[in-house]
């Protein structure tokens, strides 16, 4: 790893100003990986962050040099190391399509709080940790919450006092804040960039999660943050509801980007010799050309006709799930099936951060 070419790094003030490059922190998962492999942060920073930055007692941000943030991550410390960086790589990608996509900067707690000093970092009430502030910056432009299909993080108490952070700051700013991006490693999901079956484990999951159950190592931590919960306006169901609000959004952007690529293949196989029909140049997937045919054990079966019906059989299955529940339920915060609550992903051998 070759860190930048000056005779000591230099400390930072805490908060917005020790984000990191997606560029460096490839550089990092690429110069590390044989070490890291499938481990976790819990590996990647008892065994690298913080030996890497014992000399200096800084962050790691400041170690190979410090950027102001352009996004916030919220994560999981128990994910594999590889689904972060590969999670925001993809998110940078879909931020900015040039080639300066490597200068997106995020603010990442292992790399950009002080583990020298988490006192500092975390000085007893979450309005006055580092978290908030770089959260609550004016040049944060949103919340990148990294997931897999069991979408951890949103059943950790201090994700959960982001994602609160992250539903006010889109109320107050507007469209100066770009809210919250669920991310993958396949792609943004509320971007249309990741597959169904992802983006249907995702669903499936957050139709059932409560979020008052978020756990937290320390219960201080949850009790102060639930209660801040509690305060905003309408509560936890409210947080439910802005939070399967917004998968409902990301599943309509999922399936219209399933769709165009669907008809863009169905017209290949087709051998449409004059490329994509006019309607679907323009975002719409009727007036396909389509050949009639009755039913499927029918030879004559054409292959727009076949294409059409599995795309309509493939949409049903991927929203069957959802439709269990009514769409008051999705939006309005109604029945919920209470999901695990254990600890049981957190490794036994490994001692979690009281950062979650």
């Amino acid at each position: 790893l070759t860190l930048p070419a000056r005779p000591k790094p230099q400390p930072c003030p805490r908060g917005p100003a020790r984000a990191i490059s997606i560029g460096k922190l490839a550089d990092f998962d690429d110069f590390f990986q044989a070490h890291i492999r499938d481990r976790n942060m819990y590996y990647v920073n008892s065994n690298l962050i913080m030996p890497l930055t014992e000399p200096e007692k800084l962050s790691y941000a400041e170690l190979v040099g410090a950027s102001s943030v352009d996004f916030f991550v919220s994560h999981y410390w128990g994910h594999q190391f590889r689904l972060l960086t590969e999670s925001l790589r993809r998110h940078a990608k879909h931020w900015r399509a040039d080639d300066q996509w490597k200068d997106t900067t995020y603010w990442i707690c292992s790399f950009s709080n002080n583990q020298w000093n988490l006192k500092e970092e975390l000085p007893g009430d979450c309005d006055e940790s580092s978290f908030y502030i770089a959260l609550r910056d004016a040049g944060c432009k949103g919340t990148a919450m990294v997931l897999d299909e069991k979408a951890e993080p949103l059943q950790r108490s201090w994700c959960l006092f982001e994602l609160l952070q992250t539903f006010r700051l889109s109320e107050e700013r507007g469209e100066d804040f770009n809210g919250l991006s669920l991310c993958t490693a396949s792609g943004v999901l509320n971007g249309g960039g990741t597959g169904v079956d992802i983006a249907m484990g995702i669903a499936q999951r957050l139709a059932t999660l409560d979020l008052q159950f978020a756990r937290a190592t320390r219960m201080d931590d949850k009790v102060m943050i639930d209660n801040r919960v509690r305060m905003m306006e309408g509560g936890f169901p409210a947080m439910n509801k802005l939070l399967r609000s917004n998968v409902r959004d990301a599943l309509a952007k999922v399936k219209d980007s399933f769709m165009k690529d669907f008809m863009r293949i169905t017209v290949v196989l087709d051998g449409t010799k004059d490329g994509l029909p006019d309607a679907f140049k323009r975002g719409g997937t009727h007036d396909l050309p389509c050949r009639r045919s009755t039913t499927l054990n029918d030879s004559s079966l054409g292959t727009s006709t076949f294409s059409t019906l599995l795309t309509q059989r493939t949409l049903q299955r991927a929203t069957r799930s959802c439709s269990a529940l009514s769409q008051d339920d999705l939006l309005e915060g109604g029945p919920i099936i209470v999901g695990k609550t254990s600890n049981e992903n957190i490794p036994s051998d490994e001692t979690e951060p009281t950062l979650d």
